[in-house]
């Protein structure tokens, strides 16, 4: 008689630990900040003009990303390192790794 008590008390404990835990377990692990790059940067990876990297933004080649209500402008690099592949204006510009 102790001996299910004992077990339906283990049990109730163990359901509650698990319940509690089993969320952390089943939740996405969090992905890491995207690095940006500024234009200067974006066009030494590329090894483009200025004038060409706003181009390509203008034809909707690359997106821009302000940060804030000012006028930072940032690139994400991942995006910047698949252009690489897409661009048609790129034509002498550094293969991608």
């Amino acid at each position: 008689m102790i001996d299910k008590i004992f077990l339906a008390a283990l049990e109730a404990i163990i359901r509650r630990i698990f319940d509690e835990k089993l969320p952390l377990f089943k939740a996405d692990p969090p992905k890491p900040p995207e690095t940006l790059m500024t234009i200067a940067e974006s066009c030494a990876f590329l090894q483009i003009s200025a004038p060409t990297l706003r181009r390509l933004v203008r034809d909707n080649e690359l997106s821009i990303y302000r940060l804030g209500k000012s006028s930072v402008i940032r690139l994400k690099k991942s995006e910047v390192d698949a252009a690489l592949k897409n661009i048609r204006y790129l034509k002498n510009a550094r293969k991608p790794l």
